[in-house]
């Protein structure tokens, strides 16, 4: 029988600041470490990833953590840190190695060159188009270094798009829909569905505001081709839901929150489960 308890936290890194929060056996119980990186750490004018900033301050609350038990943690980044495509179904796609590399092309083709970046895919049906997310190896290399210096297990790490599907997609209605994901101090990850299947799927910086929201719904639903606007599932958290430009039967706002930035993103996480 092990000595040590096993601690499980949820952090979350976005540009602006982390938050990390642990997990008790029904709920987060506490605020372990919340904090701003340092404007000078995410600068771009050195040459320095978007995410070094939030990795060094994340590592350093790591750092500082007692030895005294046995520690698991579910990484979430900010969608910031992450590309996102929707890779088309093709009979030409013999397995799983080719449409590796077809995902590759098409995350090319909306971003540019992706070497240096971990491709991930769905676990799609036959015939079904499949969602395409990328991280930087270096940056998954570095958080998995930070944990291990710390003697934790970091073996999920995810960016806030998958995180909220995997939590609200068996919500989701099996025709068509629009699913979107607005961090409070980043991009915007807009998805529409056919027949209940990824048909697309693009970050965009359109802003959280109540208003710029209404009208990214609304210009998606015309440039996916939708004949009114379709069932839409919407998560801003930091977004009130009782804003008068959301107030339409078709638009349902998932676990709100009034914090800011990364603090409201975590707790929209573990503040209840499906």
């Amino acid at each position: 029988m092990s000595l040590f308890q096993t601690e499980r936290y949820v952090a979350v890194l976005c540009p602006d600041e982390v938050a990390v929060y642990r997990v008790g056996r029904s709920k987060a119980s506490s605020v372990a470490a919340k904090g701003a990186a340092a404007a000078s750490a995410v600068s771009r004018s050195d040459g320095a990833p978007a995410w070094e900033g939030a990795l060094k301050k994340f590592a350093a609350w790591l750092a500082r953590r007692s030895a005294s038990s046995a520690v698991r943690l579910h990484v979430v980044l900010s969608n910031s840190f992450a590309r996102f495509a929707c890779v088309p179904w093709s009979e030409a796609i013999a397995d799983e190695g080719e449409l590796q590399a077809v995902a590759g092309l098409v995350l090319e083709s909306c971003y540019g060159d992706m070497a240096g970046w971990t491709v991930l895919l769905d676990n799609g049906g036959w015939g079904e188009a499949r969602l395409a997310c990328a991280v930087e190896n270096a940056l998954l290399a570095k958080l998995r270094e930070a944990a291990k210096a710390a003697h934790a297990d970091c073996s999920r790490i995810e960016p806030y798009f998958v995180t909220c599907w995997n939590r609200w997609c068996g919500e989701l209605p099996a025709g068509d829909a629009l699913w979107v994901v607005a961090e409070p101090q980043g991009p915007a990850v807009v998805a529409s569905f056919r027949g209940g299947v990824w048909n697309s799927v693009r970050s965009t910086g359109s802003g959280n505001e109540a208003a710029s929201l209404r009208r990214l719904l609304d210009r998606e639903a015309l440039l996916q081709g939708f004949e009114g606007m379709p069932g839409c599932w919407l998560h801003c958290p930091g977004l009130a839901p009782d804003c008068a430009e959301l107030a339409d039967t078709s638009i349902r706002v998932l676990a709100p929150r009034k914090h800011n930035s990364s603090m409201a993103m975590t707790m929209a996480l573990v503040g209840g489960g499906k």
